[in-house]
This record gives structure tokens, sequence and C-alpha cells, in this order.
């Protein structure tokens, strides 16, 4: 029985010593960078960045900064809705009111919403 015992013993600690996987997981926040801390939508892009959607604007993260985008061409971004990414990797951004793309450094207005209504 010791023998046993001793031996599922050994199988259970080198079993998840080889096979046991670490997860680690690390929380950003207005202290580390991002715009708001409140995120509505994330993203990944094909070169790397992740761009994170808050209440506040967005914020591309490079895995050490982030760089912070609350004004496009003296707009307020505001709410950023959705996020997403196409085949040619360029990155859409729909917020309350109006629908942007980047792509090359540059963010390209698509559609503005008329007054007093929103994109939900």
């Amino acid at each position: 029985m010791k023998q046993l015992f001793l031996l599922l013993f050994i199988f259970f600690s080198v079993n998840n010593y080889i096979f046991g996987q670490s997860c680690s997981c690390e929380s950003y926040t207005i202290l580390d960078g991002l715009a708001q801390n409140q995120v509505t939508s994330l993203c990944q892009t094909d070169d790397g960045y992740i761009w994170v959607g808050t209440k506040a604007g967005l914020s591309r993260f490079d895995g050490i900064n982030f760089k912070n985008y609350t004004t496009i061409d003296g707009e307020n971004i505001g709410n950023v809705k959705h996020l997403f990414k196409t085949s040619s990797n360029q990155l859409f951004i729909i917020t309350n009111n109006s629908v942007y793309s980047f792509n090359n450094e540059m963010f390209t207005q698509i559609f503005k919403m008329k007054k007093n209504s929103y994109i939900s």
C-alpha cells in the first residue's frame, strides 16, 4: 500500500511539473497609460499592436507602452463601441457617432452620424 501511495504521489507530482501550464495575467489601468479604465473593445493587428477601445477614446498598446488617441482631426472620439480588423490589416473604429479607419498611421473618417443620433 505504501508503494502504491508513493507511486501515485510521484506520478501526480511529476505530471503537474512536466505537463502543467502556467498562465500569467496582467491588468492595466489609467495609471499605466490606458486612456480610460472602462474597456469596450479589443483588437490585435498584424503588426502586434493591441488596440483598446474605451469610453474615453482609443489606446494602442505595444506590449510596454500605451499611445492614446482621444481626438482625430480635432474631434473628440469619445466612446469607442467596436474595433475590428480586415484581412488587409485595416483597423476600423466605431464610436457613438462616427466610423473611422486606421491605415498607415493615419485615421480617416468614413461615416459621421447626423446630430442627435448615434450608433448603438
